[in-house]
């Protein structure tokens, strides 16, 4: 996809989809500057970097670009873009690949309906496990989850709760790190 401008550019943003227990999940962003080929010495859609021509000016990286990246929206819209791939009719000609992808397809359908992604008891064991050896080590368990698997802080709140819920933690108190109601 273009962005800002979804026609002009001047960045292409790609973002790779895996699935991963069972959810469609990114796991790969690329960025990289973009012109129109009528501006480059180039022709075709593969060879979408301009020529070797001095007035073609590319834009720069910058700390403030990257930070006013929509991810949300490049992440919203490129799984739109695999669920309609997903359920393209010539895709579901080829029976073996649609009966393959039929796990992708109702992961998506499942997210859709409760507005969050499950991602699974695997996941949630995990998040359990980076807790309590955060509470073992008398560390901030939910920073080292949000540091462990790269997300926000809120996020890992979030997680630890439905780990929680899961049985995978014990019930605890709000504001005491690692102590269950019974040891209160």
């Amino acid at each position: 996809m273009l962005w800002p401008d979804p026609e002009k550019g001047p960045w292409w943003i790609k973002v790779w989809w895996r699935t991963q227990h069972g959810v469609p999940t990114p796991v790969g962003l690329s960025m990289k500057s973009w012109v129109d080929e009528s501006e480059t010495r180039y022709s075709g859609w593969h060879n979408n970097l301009p020529g070797p021509r001095e007035d073609v000016a590319l834009p720069a990286l910058s700390g403030k670009m990257l930070r006013s990246l929509p991810l949300g929206r490049f992440l919203d819209e490129t799984l739109a873009r695999y669920d309609a791939l997903l359920h393209l009719p010539s895709y579901a000609q080829d029976r073996t690949w649609y009966a393959e992808t039929q796990p992708e397809r109702d992961a998506i359908e499942a997210g859709k309906r409760s507005g969050t992604r499950d991602l699974g008891d695997d996941h949630y064991r995990l998040v359990a496990r980076i807790y309590s050896e955060a509470v073992e080590r008398r560390q901030p368990p939910t920073k080292a989850v949000a540091e462990a698997l790269t997300i926000a802080k809120s996020s890992a709140a979030k997680q630890v709760a439905r780990a929680r819920e899961r049985g995978f933690l014990p019930p605890t108190t709000r504001g005491r790190v690692g102590k269950t109601r019974e040891e209160l």
